[in-house]
């Protein structure tokens, strides 16, 4: 008789009723089908009898390590394949959810100015406004990086680079601060001063002005660009063919206890030259 294969075995009133041999796939695909289960006396060859689940958890040699074999196939492989799925998906929710996206969303609440008068329709999403903690691609932001990306932004759709004004960027200085002070978040001041105001008490003359102004966490420059250019009132603004020039501001600190980012930027058509 071939004693090669995989036998089992069931017992009846008087006797045993043995069945075999099965290569190791049929034995599982009876397992599988419920005819035999981890109880069921199965052996390999002449290996004494065992319950089933003895040879699925042995880890000895020989015949023993078939069995092993038998465990990590079809259905075996189909389980933990699935759990390496869930275990995946978990990891994946548990980062997501305890950790800022790298592309952060964009606090914008306004429209963007013009003139001292709010560009209308303008849509962004609602923006993260923490930092739990510093992320390792996290870039220090300045103002030259800022006026980059807003020029490269400009010369992508044909329109003339913007010249830096330090009167400009003293505006919108003034601007960040002073939300921080008073702790706001507008185009208006609670004391009733805007943009046209600062820049007139400053000594820039202008025949147009506008402002945008962005408030959360940034991973760099050109992620406060590309949220600027993703709102339509402050991408008409960055994309305005009548502005010469720009001011710029980037100052961090704390609003509403968080600590966040301000950025400002300030367009400005001059009515007459302007100091550099």
């Amino acid at each position: 008789m071939n004693k090669n294969g995989w036998y089992y075995r069931k017992q009846t009133t008087d006797r045993f009723i043995e069945f075999g041999p099965y290569t190791r796939e049929e034995l599982l695909r009876l397992f599988n089908d419920g005819i035999i289960d981890k109880e069921t006396q199965t052996r390999y060859g002449a290996l004494p009898w065992q319950p089933f689940k003895t040879y699925l958890s042995s880890q000895r040699g020989g015949s023993f390590k078939k069995a092993r074999k038998l465990f990590s196939s079809h259905a075996g492989k189909d389980r933990i394949r699935i759990a390496l799925y869930v275990a995946a998906f978990v990891f994946i929710a548990v980062y997501f959810l305890t950790r800022p996206p790298i592309f952060p969303f964009w606090s914008t609440i306004d429209a963007g100015t013009h003139n001292g008068k709010q560009i209308p329709g303008t849509w962004a999403p609602k923006a993260r406004t923490t930092s739990p903690y510093v992320h390792p691609l996290q870039e220090p932001l300045t103002r030259e990086r800022v006026i980059h990306f807003t020029n490269a932004a400009r010369s992508g759709n044909g329109l003339h680079e913007l010249k830096e004004n330090s009167l400009l960027n003293a505006v919108a200085e003034e601007r960040a601060k002073d939300m921080f002070e008073k702790q706001y978040f507008d185009h208006i001041s609670p004391t009733g001063e805007d943009d046209a105001d600062v820049a007139r008490r400053i000594g820039y003359r202008y025949k147009k002005i506008g402002e945008n102004i962005a408030k959360g966490w940034y991973l760099n420059d050109k992620k406060l660009v590309d949220g600027w250019m993703q709102s339509h009132g402050h991408r008409k603004n960055i994309l305005n063919s009548e502005f010469d020039e720009i001011g710029v501001a980037v100052v961090k600190g704390k609003f509403e206890g968080n600590e966040v980012i301000i950025g400002v930027q300030i367009f400005g058509l001059p009515s007459l030259p302007a100091e550099q």
